[in-house]
């Protein structure tokens, strides 16, 4: 009895563990992959907001030259050069995160941008270009286009963000699947267990009393057999020929009694 008890309760605690193994496992594969992916999309918005605002200090930077009344000095008060760099280096830190689908849309605009910018030198000492109308009508425009293309790629980036929280969520939902179905099929065995200790162990133990009862209170005789081959009917057994003996040794003495009043 005590061996199918501990073997139903095992089976329970195995299935129990395994699936929350399982569980767990494929939690912590979908978390860290997520997780990863996530923190790339994070990365690329980061830089993405320090090439805007850098661009945009740059271009700022253009505007206070051209509309300064010495433009050549202005260059060189400015640090146009150093600024150029610093546009091109804060750029191609995009080329060390995660690649999306408009980056070479947007380095292609940057470039565009960038040549256009340089030819800040050539049109001041030009008689001929308007650096004011050169700014407004030719760059501006540039830029603009390449500002339009920024945001099109952050939209890009918050976009692919949002379907990775998506998939977290799914994952997650996914992974806590295995642990409902365990805690159903253990409560569905402990059903299973409880209807076996019931139908296979308290209902016999009953009738065992019942029987019992009406062998001590009403003389009855002690009439019980189930099948098995457990301790459970092996005390039944017991029981039965403890009776039987109990009951011959009653008749004998209620013969021996009446054999002496004779």
């Amino acid at each position: 009895m005590s061996a199918k008890i501990t073997l139903a309760i095992i089976a329970i605690g195995l299935t129990m563990l395994v699936t929350a193994v399982i569980s767990i496992l494929e939690y912590r594969r979908m978390s860290s992959y997520v997780t990863e992916e996530i923190a790339k999309d994070i990365e690329c918005i980061n830089v993405s907001q320090k090439i805007a605002a850098t661009t945009e200090s740059f271009n700022l930077r253009i505007l206070s030259i051209v509309g300064d009344a010495d433009s050549l000095a202005a260059i060189e008060k400015n640090n146009f050069r150093e600024a150029v760099r610093q546009c091109e280096d804060v750029f191609l830190e995009i080329a060390d995160v995660q690649l999306m689908p408009l980056t070479d849309t947007l380095l292609d605009s940057f470039v565009d941008y960038l040549d256009c910018s340089e030819e800040l030198t050539e049109v001041i000492v030009s008689d001929f270009i308007n650096t004011r109308n050169w700014f407004f009508f030719e760059l501006q425009p540039v830029y603009n286009d390449f500002t339009k293309k920024l945001d099109l790629y952050n939209e890009d980036v918050h976009k692919d963000l949002m379907d990775k929280a998506e998939q977290f969520q799914y994952g997650f939902y996914r992974s806590i699947i295995p642990s409902v179905v365990s805690v159903g099929a253990g409560l569905l065995l402990l059903l299973l267990l409880l209807f076996f200790i019931l139908a296979y162990y308290v209902k016999p133990i009953n009738r065992m009393l019942d029987s019992l009862d009406n062998f001590l209170s009403r003389g009855r005789k002690y009439a019980y057999d189930f099948d098995g081959d457990d301790q459970l009917r092996q005390l039944n057994v017991y029981l039965t020929d403890l009776c039987e003996e109990n009951g011959e040794l009653k008749r004998r003495l209620k013969n021996l009694k009446e054999n002496n009043n004779q």
